[in-house]
């Protein structure tokens, strides 16, 4: 699963894409 993707599918609630904080609910896509 590439870091790129996960970002794009969760750019309305990730501010910057080096960071993911401690709680942070995110999507993540599918094989």
């Amino acid at each position: 699963m590439k870091y790129k993707t996960i970002f794009e599918r969760n750019a309305d609630r990730l501010v910057n894409a080096k960071t993911i904080y401690e709680g942070q609910v995110i999507v993540l896509p599918a094989k």
